[in-house]
């Protein structure tokens, strides 16, 4: 079994993948730049891609688990590069640094 992409994206109801930061921004850059309202792309991608990782990890298996955590990496990267331009209060997603270490107490 090949190794899979350390990042993915649901959006749209499809699956993206991307080896690297840099090509989840190529992506990103692409789709912000063709949209007619960026607010609107940036929310709608990160209300799908929330749910989805959500979803997976509600399955239960290691394998929706694993992809989960890939979703939320590049929720996370994806915040941290346009979050402060597309949501400057953090209303539509927020990462808490330390929530998984609360988890694990």
């Amino acid at each position: 079994m090949s190794k899979r992409p350390p990042l993915r994206l649901h959006f749209a109801g499809l699956v993206f993948q991307f080896e690297n930061k840099e090509q989840l921004y190529d992506w990103m850059t692409a789709m912000i730049a063709y949209s007619t309202d960026r607010r609107g792309l940036y929310e709608a991608l990160m209300c799908d891609a929330t749910q989805a990782a959500i979803e997976m990890c509600a399955a239960g298996t290691k394998e929706a688990e694993a992809d989960s955590i890939r979703e939320l990496k590049s929720l996370k990267v994806i915040a941290d590069k346009y979050g402060k331009i597309y949501d400057p209060q953090g209303e539509i997603f927020k990462i808490e640094e330390d929530a998984n270490q609360k988890l694990q107490v």
